[in-house]
């Protein structure tokens, strides 16, 4: 799995791909390290000379953009455009990157004809580099402690930063209906039954989901979700009781399960940079398994929080 940055759209993700031709002749050196070894490689050496590139692609041009350039800023470089990369990106990436900054309140541009450059960081900026996150969440974070909703702008971030929690229903389901009847189940070989029987779990995981609604959204859903699921696991740690109740509750056990741990690793890092924030993470570095759903005026927050981000 690679990083790939695709500047379209502006989202980065982890995509299965063949490693370089460098890293493959890398790799096979480590067999003859410390003796004699050989090297068994799962592809021919057709797809290694046409398909393999010469080197992995730069760092640089598999990341955000945005995080590079408030990097640099916080480095005093005042025009980022101008900057002599060994591997220099796209103009107009290297603008949008600038934009996104400006629009997000860690970079000022508003002095640039006055004293060139293409814009100086602020101190959001410079508290937003501080954390090893993106330009965004890491401004979702500093908002929500600044709001005292840390704790829940923590399990935001970590819902963002993952696929959805919510299971998807079987494409094989007419209608999204599924028959539940012993009577016809028990009428079918045993092919036709055990795909009646996954179309009737995917129904019921479907229906599952249905209860995780939320006028703010998906995002503010998941969340919900999330702390049920931490209060699930504390009750009884049994994985086979979690995977129940992801099954009764229409949940991807194992989203839910990276969630839960990328939301402690962020307890741990706002405990380690915003001691000051109110909160359970800001204290103990850990998540409360009992966080009480927001109420009106905490979910007001949150949504701000999420929009500041964008």
């Amino acid at each position: 799995k690679e990083r790939n940055y695709h500047a379209g759209t502006g989202i980065a993700s982890y995509d299965v791909m063949w490693i370089s031709k460098a890293a493959a002749d890398q790799r096979a050196g480590r067999a003859g390290r410390t003796g004699p070894g050989h090297c068994y490689r799962l592809y021919s050496s057709s797809v290694y000379s046409r398909v393999f590139d010469q080197f992995a692609m730069p760092e640089v041009l598999t990341r955000p953009l945005e995080d590079i350039v408030l990097a640099m800023k916080t480095m005093n470089v005042s025009n980022v455009t101008q900057f002599p990369f060994p591997t220099p990106p796209e103009q107009s990436q290297i603008n949008a990157a600038v934009r996104l900054l400006a629009n997000l309140g860690c970079v000022d541009v508003s002095k640039i004809e006055e004293h060139g450059g293409d814009g100086k960081i602020t101190t959001l900026g410079r508290a937003v580099s501080q954390l090893p996150l993106g330009v965004r969440y890491g401004k979702m974070l500093l908002v929500g402690a600044q709001a005292n909703v840390l704790d829940y702008a923590i399990t935001l971030v970590a819902v963002l930063s993952e696929a959805t929690p919510f299971a998807h229903h079987s494409e094989k389901m007419e209608h999204g209906k599924a028959s539940d009847t012993a009577n016809e189940v028990d009428g079918l070989d045993e092919v036709d039954r055990n795909q009646t029987q996954q179309a009737n779990k995917e129904h019921k995981k479907k229906m599952g989901a249905r209860k995780w609604n939320h006028n703010g959204g998906d995002v503010l859903a998941a969340m919900m979700a999330v702390g049920a699921y931490a209060y699930a696991e504390s009750e009884n740690s049994d994985k086979s009781t979690c995977r129940q109740f992801c099954d009764e509750n229409g949940l991807n056990l194992v989203v839910m399960q990276r969630i839960a741990k990328l939301r402690l690793h962020l307890c741990k890092l706002a405990k380690a940079r915003l001691p000051n924030a109110g909160g359970v993470a800001a204290k103990t570095g850990r998540f409360t398994n009992s966080m009480a759903p927001p109420n009106r005026a905490e979910d007001c927050v949150l949504r701000q929080a999420i929009a500041s981000g964008l």
